[in-house]
């Protein structure tokens, strides 16, 4: 460290409480001077974050996971210092949310952006909003392979993300960080824009009519029905000759009564495939999916 970081650290250290130094100290040893150096340099005089960074980090996560993230930029350990304790502690989960700390980062900065510049229209969105909307779907899809999961959603450790980390190298999958949906929150529209965001991740995969898969784990147990009463229905109108209005409408009616809460974000996943050609469906009864091609 230079001395303008050992000043750093010094007025910061003096700042900290007892917890808060002691995974400052972990952090120092997991990475090294110069890089500890660099994140106190960055978090000296932010209080809230170092705390968060080096109480969280500093005594939660293991050692690989915290030098991938480091590798990203101090940034990227701010990020990382946002998630849920519990998936921190699991060293598997953790190494996850570390590889994509680079691209969350992205996500949160572009979100800030985009906050800049006033309300945001779905429908009619402005070069800039649309290119910040674009970046923030592709950097909040993760994975890899050549299949993409959708599903009921539950945490990093349930729904249809647990049934992509169980088969790896698989799946490419929608998933925002969990700072994402706060950060939205001064849009009155922020359940529009997050429905633009994912639907938008969705339409990289369909452009280039990637498979899809419907993952059934931990989903209500009427969706596969839904699922099978809503397909047949379109198929059937499509076949009749009725136009795309008449079937849109037809489909709402049957989603509307299963759901009479909100149609959720997962059925809109499949209108928006039924609507792009994707209309081949067959259900895996072995994996518990419905595995959508077009």
């Amino acid at each position: 460290m230079n001395i303008d970081q050992i000043e750093d650290v010094s007025r910061a250290f003096n700042k900290f409480d007892s917890l808060t130094r002691q995974g400052a100290e972990k952090i120092a040893q997991k990475v090294g001077g110069e890089d500890f150096g660099k994140l106190m340099s960055k978090y000296a005089d932010d209080k809230d974050s170092a705390e968060r960074i080096f109480n969280v980090l500093g005594n939660a996560i293991d050692d690989d996971s915290l030098k991938i993230a480091m590798n990203q930029g101090s940034e990227a350990i701010n990020t990382l210092s946002y998630h849920n304790v519990k998936f921190l502690n699991d060293k598997t989960i953790a190494k996850e949310l570390a590889q994509r700390a680079g691209k969350d980062t992205l996500v949160l900065q572009d979100i800030a952006t985009l906050k800049t510049l006033g309300p945001i229209d779905p429908k009619f969105l402005t070069p800039r909003q649309a290119e910040l909307i674009a970046n923030i779907a592709k950097n909040s899809t993760n994975g890899s392979g050549n299949r993409f999961m959708i599903g009921f959603y539950n945490d990093f450790d349930g729904g249809y993300i647990k049934v992509v980390r169980d088969h790896p190298n698989t799946y490419k999958f929608y998933s925002s960080h969990p700072n994402v949906y706060d950060d939205l929150g001064s849009f009155s529209n922020r359940s529009e824009i997050l429905e633009l965001i994912n639907k938008q991740a969705l339409e990289a995969s369909i452009v280039n009519k990637v498979p899809f898969e419907y993952s059934l784990f931990e989903a209500a147990t009427k969706d596969k029905k839904v699922i099978d009463e809503f397909w047949d229905k379109g198929i059937l109108l499509r076949e009749s000759g009725a136009s795309d209005d008449v079937i849109e409408n037809a489909l709402d009616v049957i989603l509307n009564t299963a759901y009479p809460e909100g149609i959720p974000s997962r059925m809109k996943e499949l209108k928006l495939l039924f609507f792009n050609g994707y209309g081949n469906k067959t259900f895996d009864a072995a994996s518990n999916l419905f595995r959508i091609t077009p």
